[in-house]
C-alpha cells in the first residue's frame, strides 16, 4: 500500500513470493500524480522498500462549448472525429441556440485548440454511453433506452432504431470489434439491473447463441450495473451498490 492509507478496504494487489529473493505485486493506485512511498505489511510487520513517482501522460486538452451548463455523460473518438453525449444541460434560448437537455454532439477536433462542432442530435433521454461501431454510434440513451445512430454523414447524424427496455434504464453501451456483440447495461430504480450481450448482425437485435443476459438482483451479484467494458474476450461490470462502487 502507499502511505495514503486505504479506508474502503483490501484491495487485490496479486502479491506473489516468486522465491526467497524476488516477490511481485501490482503498485497500488493513487488519486493524483505525485511521489509515494511503498510499504508492504504482512501482520504487525510493515516494510518501507522505496518510493514510486507516479506520473499521468499527458495528453490533449479538448475545451468544448457549452460545458457547462450541459453535462458530458459519455465521448467515443476515432481520427479526428469526437462524439459526445449529453448527460445533462439546458434548453436552447434565444441568445444560444445550441444548448441541449440531452442528446449526441459531433466534433472535428483536428485542432484541439479549436474544437468544431459539426452537429447535434437531441434525445429524449440523457446519454451516458457510446460505442462506435463502423458507420453506427450505439448510445444508451437512459429511460428511453438503447439507440442506434448512423454516423455515416458525421453533419447529419439519424437515429435508426430505438430499442426500449421497460422498467429500467440504460447506463451504458461497449462494443467487442473482433465477435460484432454489443454490451448493454441496464439498471432499474431498486438498485438491481442486467447487462445484455446483443449480436449486431442480428435484425433483431438477438443474443448470441447460447448468451443469456446476466442479472445483478441479489446475492453477491446485486447493485446497479452502470459501466461495461470489454478486454479481450471479458466483459468487465461496474456496480453502484448502495454507496459503493463494485
Amino acid at each position: 500500500y502507499t502511505q495514503r492509507e486505504i479506508e474502503s478496504g483490501d484491495i487485490q494487489l496479486h502479491d506473489d513470493v516468486v522465491n526467497l529473493r524476488e516477490f511481485t505485486f501490482w503498485l497500488p493506485g493513487v488519486e493524483q500524480p505525485e511521489v509515494f512511498g511503498i510499504y508492504l505489511r504482512s501482520g504487525d510487520n510493515e516494510l518501507f522498500i522505496g518510493e514510486f513517482s507516479y506520473q499521468m501522460e499527458k495528453g490533449r486538452e479538448l475545451v468544448l462549448p457549452n460545458y457547462p451548463p450541459m453535462e458530458i455523460g459519455a465521448a467515443a473518438h476515432r481520427d479526428e472525429l469526437m462524439y459526445v453525449g449529453v448527460a445533462g444541460g439546458t434548453r436552447p434560448s434565444s441568445s444560444n441556440r445550441f444548448l441541449m437537455l440531452a442528446g449526441i454532439e459531433i466534433y472535428d477536433v483536428t485542432i484541439s485548440d479549436r474544437p468544431v462542432r459539426l452537429s447535434q442530435l437531441a434525445t429524449e433521454g440523457a446519454v451516458t454511453g457510446l460505442a462506435l461501431a463502423g458507420d453506427i454510434l450505439w448510445a444508451a440513451a437512459s429511460a428511453q433506452g438503447l439507440l442506434q445512430v448512423s454516423v455515416h454523414d458525421p453533419k447529419q447524424p439519424m437515429i435508426v432504431r430505438e430499442e426500449a427496455v421497460p422498467g429500467y434504464s440504460v447506463t451504458d453501451v461497449a462494443f467487442d470489434a473482433r465477435r460484432g456483440w454489443l454490451a448493454m447495461s441496464a439498471a432499474t430504480d431498486l438498485g438491481t439491473g442486467i447487462v445484455r450481450i446483443i449480436d449486431t448482425a442480428s435484425d433483431t437485435l438477438a443474443p448470441p447463441q447460447g448468451v443469456v443476459p446476466f442479472a445483478f438482483v441479489d446475492g453477491e451479484r446485486a447493485g446497479r450495473p452502470v459501466a461495461v467494458e470489454w478486454l479481450g474476450d471479458q466483459l468487465f461490470v461496474l456496480l453502484v451498490r448502495g454507496d459503493l462502487l463494485r
